[in-house]
């Protein structure tokens, strides 16, 4: 790729709005579900499912369901999308493997926002063990 088509493809990246939320992923066949938030949006569920398919998801019992079904039966879908108050774009470091890239501005500014987001649809829906994927929730004197 010469350095011009490379320089507009970067411009045309960090010029698109970027979409930050809550989403879920659920199985149809029994109803559990996994919530989670995200910077982006849009690369979310090609990660998830990525990462399911190899069968390298952090989250064990949503892996074990994913490959007893090859994923048949499961969905994705967008709780909610962050609103910041302000249009909020892509930066090149966003792509950039964790461990050679600094977090950017947007996710120092933004994440918190998002946790937060996400904390809200975890009281709602209430996806824990053994109806959904999360752990059980303890109290705050450690009784369940």
């Amino acid at each position: 790729m010469n350095a011009e088509r490379r320089k507009m493809l970067v411009a045309q990246y960090q010029e698109q709005e970027r979409e930050m939320g809550v989403y879920r992923i659920v199985n149809r066949k029994n109803g559990r579900s996994f919530i989670d938030s995200t910077l982006n949006m849009k690369g979310a569920w090609q990660r998830d499912r990525f990462m399911l398919d190899m069968g390298g998801h952090p989250n064990k019992e949503l892996q074990q369901e994913w490959k007893a079904t090859g994923g048949e039966g499961f969905e994705f879908e967008l709780l909610e999308i962050y609103d910041p108050g302000e249009k909020v774009t892509f930066d090149y470091r966003d792509v950039l493997p964790k461990d050679e890239a600094p977090r950017t501005g947007t996710q120092r500014k933004y994440k918190k926002g998002i946790e937060e987001l996400e904390e809200a649809w975890l009281n709602k829906l209430q996806p824990f063990a053994p109806d959904g994927y999360h752990p059980p929730r303890q109290e705050a004197d450690g009784k369940l």
